[in-house]
């Protein structure tokens, strides 16, 4: 193993490698190194005083998890001075074919982007440790926390423009540069390529678009089994609304486009009294080609809700308006949005930490309930909840799912490595500028995944309330049939 100004003078010199895959590597122990110290003197602290061990996250991280850090900040050292030593051996190998054309080029290119791969990943991993770490350790130790979080982010981006370097050429000029970030994003920490990629802010969004129109194909088979058992009629998807607002009718109108797009009708009726509401509900509610009915929210404040959601037929009320007073075996259609994003994109569940911020009746209980069922171990947090609680848990959750509906509140750091965050709140600031309660700008660079707003949760709500419609039909018409 070279010493540590050796090092410095072979990446100084005007020799080709090492470069800056190794340089990179290296900025990476450098940091793992720093950080190990304030792991050391952290586990000190707490194996002296037990009073002190877990303050911080009430008792929900101890002594013991002080310790696995320190072993796993041991092996990011190790991980990355291999990777350093790797680099310089793959780059000069790669420098060698392009002085001397070779057959095997492309695997050279793949072979230097390993390194930087291995650098990418093991640095993300650090950020993940300073998360952790920051929260059991005392102030005084801040300036080296923040020295080694900067050295991980250094790590992590120098290995990521090498990466894509090294891979020049080893896609096809048709190709875009997006396939080369999924390319160098798909090795492992051993080189190995695997089957996944972030995007090239190292993030990635989970975008509703393609899951609604996934969900959507379903609903149209659906429609094409109604009209084959109703000698060609087509189902009916019915909107009731009172005094609609300018963006309620735009949300209407996506509602026709989406029933458009499955072969349904849609009828909307918007009425100006309680009385007039109702009389309309129980129109749709004794018309047979109306599979779904859907009160379009807010409603006036002078409109009884109760009434109206016990007056829905049960097997019409798509979004479960019902549920809240204890009627209908219908989910939320957000809330089962939620659920079809995770299941889309393949996040694991069972066993994870999730944290549902929000307790309302449409979103934050089914929520609980649907990742319960899931295997997930669940939290909830709300406006009673305690500050300090709220930020702990946070910090604990694999996944967070956001409905407390104010303007961009939650901002990322490098502790939210790692993590999924749903953003359900469509909220607006002063200046009329649609948001989530997640703050996108401060997610760049770090690498989690999360829904966007727009283009997230809300492009799946819509497809999950025709869903509903459907699967109540079929379910009423075959129920033997039914395929949940």
């Amino acid at each position: 193993m070279k010493d540590f100004k050796e090092i410095l003078q072979l990446i100084g010199g005007d020799n080709h490698a090492p470069g800056g895959g190794s340089a990179a590597a290296y900025c990476g122990a450098l940091g793992a190194s720093t950080l190990r110290k304030v792991v050391v003197k952290t586990v000190k602290k707490l194996e002296k005083s037990s009073e002190d061990k877990v303050n911080r996250l009430d008792d929900l991280i101890d002594l013991n998890d002080a310790s696995s850090i320190l072993s796993e900040v041991d092996d990011l050292i190790e991980g990355f001075l291999d990777a350093g030593s790797l680099d310089e051996i793959n780059l000069s190998h790669l420098i060698e074919g392009y002085i001397n054309p070779c057959e095997d080029l492309e695997e050279r290119q793949l072979k230097a982007a390993a390194a930087p791969a291995k650098v990418k990943l093991l640095a993300e991993k650090g950020i993940e440790l300073v998360g952790r770490i920051k929260a059991l350790s005392s102030k005084i130790f801040e300036s080296d926390i923040v020295t080694a979080e900067a050295l991980f982010l250094a790590a992590l981006e120098g290995a990521r423009a090498n990466g894509l370097i090294n891979l020049k050429g080893s896609v096809t000029k048709n190709e875009s540069f997006k396939k080369k970030q999924e390319l160098f994003n798909s090795f492992d920490t051993n080189g190995q390529l695997k089957i996944w990629a972030l995007d090239g802010d190292n993030r990635q969004e989970l975008a509703g678009k393609a899951v609604g129109e996934n969900t959507l194909k379903e609903v149209a088979l659906l429609v094409d089994d109604f009209i084959d058992v109703s000698g060609g009629s087509k189902p009916i998807f019915a909107v009731v609304s009172a005094k609609i607002s300018k963006d309620s009718n735009a949300y209407v109108r996506g509602l026709e486009r989406a029933c458009s797009k499955v072969g349904m009708d849609m009828k909307h009726v918007d009425v100006n009294t309680e009385e007039e509401f109702l009389q309309a509900v129980d129109t749709f509610n004794k018309d047979s080609k109306v599979v779904g009915i859907l009160p379009l929210q807010p409603l006036p404040a002078e409109f009884d809700q109760r009434k109206i959601a016990l007056t829905l037929d049960e097997n019409k009320d798509v979004d479960a308006m019902g549920a809240k007073y204890g009627r209908g075996t219908m989910v939320p259609a957000t809330a089962l949005a939620v659920m079809e994003i995770l299941n889309y994109y393949q996040i694991d569940l069972k066993g994870k930490m999730a944290l549902v911020v929000g307790r309302s009746s449409v979103i934050g209980e089914p929520v609980s309930k649907l990742l319960l069922d899931a295997d997930a171990t669940v939290a909830t947090v709300h406006s009673k909840s305690k500050v300090e609680d709220v930020k702990a848990l946070i910090k604990l959750a694999d996944i967070i799912v956001l409905a407390r509906g104010s303007y961009q509140w939650l901002k990322a750091d490098v502790s939210f490595a790692g993590k999924v965050i749903v953003d359900v709140a469509i909220n607006f600031n002063q200046e009329g500028n649609m948001g989530g309660d997640l703050d996108p700008s401060t997610v760049k660079g770090l690498p989690l995944k999360y829904t966007p707003v727009p283009g997230g949760v809300g492009s799946v709500t819509t497809s999950m309330i025709l869903r509903n419609a459907m699967r109540r039909w079929r379910d009423l018409h075959f129920p033997l049939n039914m395929v949940e």
